[in-house]
Parts: structure tokens; C-alpha cells; sequence
């Protein structure tokens, strides 16, 4: 008896259609230079298999699995995202952010709440809100070695570090948002 009990917890792990990563883990991404300290009360989901180049990833705020996002319960979460910067849309910052308002967040840019940055890096923030009372905040920042092949003037890698949560939500959310910001270290490959 005892050991099937031990055993429940490990057959609950294996049923999850993707692996879940537990607290004080690190994410890191070797295509972007991105390292992120999971902290306590984030989750994420490993996909099972990856091909192509690793942009970044989701982490949720409560343990879940996917089948549950279909339910809508997928929908508070910190998305962090890189990239090269080879646009002219989005070749600076400030166009940049602006791009992920439009573009990604289908919303214009507000201002976002104050002190938002990527710590070491210059960063400009703003905020989205949502017909539905869905908000995303947006801080991106530029790092790298310019690619003299594009422009030698820009950084040569754009990231996005957001935040999706709700208005009810928000300032619980943020404070974990804020950790995440003080946390990661973005050094891109040379």
C-alpha cells in the first residue's frame, strides 16, 4: 500500500501530455543567450519535440496542462521572446515596441506601469487593454553585435518579455513580472 502511494505522483507526472518543470529550475536558450530562474509559482511547458530555432517560451502562472487551455484556464502567463533583428519595422527600440503593441498584442501602445526594464539593458515598456479586460503589458530590449549585413548601427537581437493577465489579476501578476525582468539575462551569441 505504501508504495502505490508513492508511486501516484509519478503516474500523474508521466499522464501529462508534456513535461511540467518544476520550480527552481533555469530556462536557458543557447540561440539567443536567454537565462531565466523559474521562480516559485511560474510553470513550464517543455514541448515534447523541438525543431528549428528556440525563440523563447511561455511560463504559466498556476500548473496545468495543455489540454486545460483549450478551457481557457491557459490564460495568465509570462512570454519570454527573441529574435534577430533584421526588420526595418522594428530595427530600433522604441519601433519595436510599437510593433509588438500593433502587431503581436493587436492593440495600441499606453503606458505601462512604471519601472518596468530589463535589468542592464536599455528597454522601453507599454500597455494593451483588451475589450475583454485582458491586459498585456510588453517591455522589450535590444542586445548584441550589430550585423553589419542588415544595419551596423542596431542591435543584433530584439527580445520581448510579456506579461498576460487580466485587470483583476494585474497587480498580483506584476509582481512576479517584475521578478522575472530582474532575473533574466539576456546575452546574445557572438
Amino acid at each position: 500500500m505504501m508504495r502505490l502511494r508513492a508511486a501516484v505522483p509519478l503516474l500523474v507526472l508521466f499522464a501529462f501530455p508534456v513535461a511540467l518543470i518544476a520550480q527552481r529550475t533555469v530556462y536557458r536558450n543557447r540561440d539567443f543567450g536567454i537565462v531565466l530562474p523559474i521562480p516559485h509559482g511560474l510553470y513550464l511547458f517543455r514541448p515534447h519535440s523541438m525543431t528549428g530555432i528556440d525563440h523563447g517560451r511561455q511560463f504559466f502562472f498556476k500548473p496545468t496542462s495543455v489540454k486545460d487551455c483549450g478551457k481557457g484556464l491557459c490564460d495568465r502567463y509570462i512570454e519570454v521572446f527573441g529574435s534577430y533583428n533584421s526588420a526595418e519595422n522594428t530595427k530600433r527600440l522604441h519601433d519595436f515596441l510599437s510593433d509588438q503593441c500593433v502587431g503581436v498584442a493587436n492593440g495600441p501602445c499606453q503606458p505601462a506601469p512604471e519601472d518596468l526594464k530589463v535589468s542592464g539593458l536599455r528597454s522601453e515598456a507599454a500597455r494593451v487593454d483588451h475589450a475583454n479586460g485582458k491586459v498585456e503589458i510588453i517591455v522589450v530590449a535590444q542586445a548584441g553585435k550589430p550585423n553589419p549585413d542588415f544595419d551596423a548601427s542596431a542591435p543584433g537581437f530584439n527580445y520581448s518579455i510579456s506579461l498576460k493577465s487580466s485587470a483583476r489579476n494585474l497587480d498580483e501578476d506584476l509582481r512576479m513580472f517584475r521578478m522575472i525582468l530582474k532575473t533574466i539575462r539576456l546575452s546574445p551569441p557572438e
